[in-house]
């Protein structure tokens, strides 16, 4: 058992939403796709995460362990709060979900940007992230 959280081969609700918590924050695989939401972690959940890791400055391993798990979930809370800034009213728990893909959305298609649930720099720039 190597420790590690989740890694190539691991499925299951963690994976899909490590997948959802990728597209939520703008990042997209090796092609410049989103992220399938299947709960299978393969080679382009791992180059997610190696994007999550070196944006982070940590080690680079393409492995999800505690270090991963709290920047990624600490980049979403920083969405989160400021589309609560923005007036939206949702929860800031650093796992996005439908209410805060909702709210991105709207954020969105108010602001004038692609309306896709992901917060790119154009989103992120207009959010004032």
């Amino acid at each position: 058992n190597s420790g590690n959280y989740l890694e190539v081969g691991s499925e299951g609700e963690d994976v899909a939403q490590l997948q959802r918590d990728l597209n939520f924050c703008g990042y997209r695989d090796q092609d410049g796709n989103r992220f399938v939401e299947d709960g299978d972690f393969g080679a382009a959940t791992k180059y997610g995460v190696e994007c999550v890791q070196r944006f982070h400055r940590l080690t680079v391993d393409g492995e999800y362990g505690c270090d991963s798990d709290i920047s990624l979930m600490c980049e979403v809370a920083d969405i989160q709060r400021a589309l609560v800034e923005h007036g939206y009213n949702i929860t800031v728990d650093g796992a996005s979900g439908q209410e805060s893909c909702r709210a991105l959305n709207d954020f969105q298609l108010r602001n004038g940007l692609e309306v896709d649930c992901s917060c790119g720099d154009a989103t992120r720039a207009k959010l004032g992230i």
